[in-house]
């Protein structure tokens, strides 16, 4: 063997040393793992390319044997790098059985073709090869079509859903209002740490009773993750219509933006548990401590001929504390824990995943091959979560109802439709699923954004945007509430909320006038003072009087009167588009005359 080659063969051991020395060491030293472990890999492959050359066997083999272990070694010291991609052979046991039955299948195929002589030895290792790949091809794309809905109809069928008729309250002292968007727009503009950072995407704590956007303040830049600690955490009031930020400065020992052994994955994924999925960070004070929590999802594996899946479940809440300190608790540990006290615990993941697999309800009562196939094809009381995505926030929406946090997701039916189907309540503390249903023809929260912008036809909806529709239930009666927040989302122009029945939209831009509306006083005050008339418009006389326009509109037999002088420009142009034979709902003053025109339908 010539120098050359013993230096090569060597070089693996050497790397897997300077590996072994960073992960001994702390800081930039930290680096030195990945460095020595790639290394260490490359080496590994020209070892076995020596090994196979023959190249003085007995010395290539020795390094070959002693470079495997190193880097079994090091893959065993680093393992939390590599749980996602682990997590992902362990969530699709299908993989394993596609592997083995294409191995099957294809070495039963070759001893045939090599006993009926149709193929030598070397062509039959070919085939061999072939046939696996084909094969697993084959069984693989079979398969995921039976794992893909399997877990969903497990799911459909075990959950328990208790039917409610009305919604809770929402406590009008600590509505949501600003929304994630505009709560990350104000973090950023708050931060005063040149090596710091807002961590994204943001989550929601309770601070002081009240639900707050939480961000850690991480360390930013390549070398920083390295060598310094987070400074502690931004929280953003999200109960008011205007700026309130509050700074929390704390040095923490682990983070999930730091990276190796300062990193929370890291240390979970090491120390606590392995397969499992992890939500994003939850950052609250408690005792002028600051917390850090984790829900997470474990799985259980379940068969249904002709597969094996897997089937998720609430696992727990890791909690973090100042020091690094990792504790582990059960979900009733969690609960019971004083710590964690009015936080919310269940998953958001599994908070749509259950939802989800509301459309295989006909697991529940037949097989599951029953609901896969209405799934696909027939789409019987099939459900759709309502999508609103691309406004910097999608469902779930976390809720401070009179009953607690609710996770709040709203469903529409099968198809092209927008009006409202259901509205899933899930316990942000329980996991608890309460479920409400809705026969008439009450509109859906991405049409509640289309009614926001139409009451202002003329704004530049170029620089603004409707963004979160939750609903509310002031004094009983739903709403959505929306906010009407710049693009940019450097702030809130105003909260809108839309009557799901006609369409009206109610404005509030102060904490005030929405504390008010929600507490129900606004709604019966209008109702006092204004009478609604909804109906087919029989015909529309127009005429001048004093130099300002009328209109006269016949509905359905009953005459009403709008004046130029007394409208808004928006009404104004609602009633010049007014066709006979359109259904519309109109709002009249104390004085009897037209304040406002929601059009229902239009004649075609």
């Amino acid at each position: 063997m010539n120098k050359l080659s013993i230096i090569i063969l060597s070089l693996p051991t050497i790397f897997f040393l300077i590996m072994l020395v960073g992960l001994v060491g702390d800081g930039i030293i930290e680096v030195l793992v990945a460095i020595g472990g790639v290394i260490l890999i490359l080496f590994t492959v020209v070892a076995i390319i020596l090994f196979l050359m023959k190249d003085e066997p007995k010395y290539a083999l020795l390094c070959f044997i002693i470079s495997f272990i190193e880097v079994v070694i090091f893959f065993i010291l680093t393992n939390p790098w590599w749980q996602p991609i682990v997590m992902g052979f362990y969530l699709n046991p299908v993989f394993f059985e596609s592997v083995f039955l294409s191995i099957v299948v294809s070495c039963v195929i070759v001893l045939i073709l090599k006993k009926k002589e149709v193929i030598d030895k070397a062509g039959g290792i070919v085939a061999l090869f072939f046939l696996f790949l084909f094969f697993l091809l084959i069984f693989s794309a079979v398969f995921a079509l039976f794992t893909s809905n399997y877990y969903a109809c497990r799911l459909s069928r075990e959950l328990d859903i208790e039917y409610i008729t009305q919604l809770p309250e929402m406590d009008e002292n600590f509505v949501r209002v600003t929304p994630m968007k505009v709560g990350d727009r104000w973090a950023s503009d708050a931060c005063q740490y040149p090596r710091h950072t807002p961590a994204f995407p943001s989550d929601i704590s309770m601070l002081d009773g009240k639900p707050h956007w939480n961000y850690l303040l991480v360390p930013d830049g390549a070398v920083n993750v390295y060598n310094i600690k987070p400074v502690g955490a931004i929280f953003i009031d999200m109960t008011t219509i205007d700026k309130n930020t509050r700074i929390v400065e704390r040095e923490l020992e682990i983070a999930p933006q730091l990276e190796l052994k300062d990193g929370l994955r890291w240390r979970i994924f090491r120390d606590e548990k392995y397969f499992i999925t992890c939500e994003r960070v939850l950052v609250f004070v408690h005792n002028d401590t600051v917390y850090q929590t984790v829900p997470y999802i474990e799985y259980d594996f379940h068969f249904e001929f002709p597969v094996f899946y897997t089937v998720p479940k609430w696992g727990g809440v890791f909690l973090i504390d100042e020091d690094g300190n990792i504790d582990d608790l059960s979900p009733q540990q969690a609960r019971e824990s004083p710590i964690l006290e009015g936080q919310k615990l269940f998953p958001e993941q599994l908070v749509l995943t259950y939802i989800n697999s509301e459309r295989f309800w006909k697991a529940k009562q037949g097989s599951f091959m029953d609901a896969i196939y209405n799934v696909w094809f027939d789409h019987v009381d099939e459900l759709e979560i309502t999508d609103v995505s691309g406004q910097g926030n999608q469902q779930p929406f976390l809720m401070n109802t009179e009953n607690g946090l609710k996770w709040i997701v709203s469903v529409e039916p099968f198809g092209v439709a927008h009006g409202i189907y259901r509205i899933y309540l899930l316990d942000a503390r329980t996991g608890l699923i309460e479920r409400m249903n809705f026969s008439s023809d009450e509109i859906g929260p991405v049409r509640a954004c289309n009614y926001v912008r139409q009451a202002h036809p003329d704004a530049d909806w170029d620089l603004f945007q409707v963004i979160e529709p939750i609903p509310v239930t002031p004094n009983g009666k739903l709403f959505w509430e929306t906010r009407v927040v710049p693009r940019e989302g450097s702030g809130i122009a105003y909260v809108a909320f839309v009557d799901p029945i006609i369409g009206r939209v109610v404005e509030c831009e102060t904490d005030e006038e929405i504390s008010t509306f929600l507490s129900g006083v606004y709604v019966e005050d209008k109702e006092q003072n204004e009478t609604m008339i909804t109906g087919i418009v029989f015909d529309i006389d127009t005429y001048t009087q004093f130099g300002n326009s009328r209109w006269l509109i016949n509905i359905n037999g009953t005459e009403v009167l709008a004046k130029t002088e007394t409208l808004e420009f928006e009404v104004i142009k609602k009633i010049t588009d007014l066709e006979v034979g359109n259904l519309i709902t109109v709002f009249l003053s104390k004085y009897s005359e037209v304040e406002d025109i929601v059009v229902l339908e239009v004649k075609t």
